[in-house]
């Protein structure tokens, strides 16, 4: 569920074979047994939207203000999507802990004769903590070329809301019940992510890493709102370093047991590493992503886009998506 700008621009998901330190928690919590300092991740957020957020902003604000069935009519043929994330984070060797506040809201509406609507709402907040450790222990330090990693997450967190298909009838009794919409009882859930990590370091130069992991093991229920569904997801990464710069190259399949079109599922990014400054490319599922993060002191700055497929295949009904992170990091 927690998703981060790079992580957008690094082809939307690839990278769970070896994410950064600060991501390693809700990304693969295997990687959090490669950690070897303190540092504290603050005023982690990241407001991502749609296109169509950006540039009929007046208009859909208006529209929604004092909602009435009316208001779908101006938004018609759209995609709006909104987030606003916040996922402060300790790290230390081996174990990471965060607090995050996730919401999403979004509109989907096409079909004016017999409209077709999905209507997102929905917010999530709570806790995570998480554990890795290195499988072969001390051969791991004799022989630093290979190392072998498991790691566990569990997270306790409130949501409220989710994603509702609506047809005539439902928006009609949308307008007369749209604040309790908006503001549910929040329902409590436990979460559970594992995961594993294999890395050979071929030299110092190079590096190969393969994950393996599933978030929200059994779907995540949080009572009424709707559940996290779990996930299944493995990827590779090729690292190659020279002296001021880090290139890695990954590939990641997602979803692996979901029953969805396989070019949906595929992941490839490019992350190069230089002094002061990151830049990001991919391709989620069919679409190109790129973004950059740039470090200011104590402050990193980051922005990315990528495309979201609406439709049920590929090259359906994609959507355009900009990102963009502000993060204090400071080492302990």
């Amino acid at each position: 569920m927690v998703c981060g700008c790079a992580h957008a621009g690094h082809g939307g998901g690839a990278g769970l074979a070896s994410p950064s330190d600060d991501a390693a928690l809700y990304v693969n919590p295997a990687a959090l047994a490669g950690v070897k300092k303190f540092d504290f991740t603050g005023i982690a957020a990241n407001i991502e939207g749609s296109t169509d957020v950006y540039t009929n902003y007046a208009t859909d604000i208006a529209a929604f203000s004092n909602f009435t069935t009316s208001s779908i009519d101006a938004v018609m043929g759209q995609d709006i999507y909104a987030r606003a994330e916040v996922t402060p984070t300790l790290i230390a060797p081996n174990m990471a802990g965060g607090i995050y506040v996730d919401g999403q809201a979004g509109i989907v509406a096409r079909n004016e004769q017999l409209p077709q609507i999905t209507l997102m709402n929905q917010v999530t907040y709570g806790m995570q903590f998480g554990y890795g450790t290195s499988l072969l222990g001390r051969k791991a330090l004799r022989n630093p070329k290979m190392d072998f990693r498991v790691g566990a997450a569990v997270k306790f967190g409130w949501r409220r809301g989710g994603t509702s298909q609506l047809d005539l009838t439902d928006l009609l009794n949308l307008e007369s019940n749209y604040s309790s919409y908006l503001y549910p009882v929040p329902q409590f859930g436990i979460g559970v992510d594992l995961g594993m990590q294999f890395i050979n370091n071929f030299s110092k130069m190079m590096s190969l890493s393969w994950g393996l992991t599933y978030q929200d093991v059994g779907n995540t229920a949080y009572g009424s709102a709707d559940a996290q569904p779990q996930n299944v997801s493995t990827g590779v990464s090729f690292t190659y370093k020279v002296p001021g710069v880090t290139a890695t190259v990954a590939y990641d399949i997602r979803h692996l047991t979901d029953d969805a079109d396989f070019m949906k599922k595929n992941h490839v990014g490019l992350a190069v590493k230089i002094p002061l400054i990151d830049l990001y490319a991919g391709v989620y599922q069919t679409s190109i992503t790129y973004g950059a993060s740039v470090d200011l002191w104590l402050f990193n700055i980051s922005v990315a886009t990528y495309s979201e497929e609406q439709g049920t295949y590929a090259f359906q009904d994609p959507e355009n998506r900009w990102v963009a992170r502000i993060g204090v990091k400071i080492g302990i």
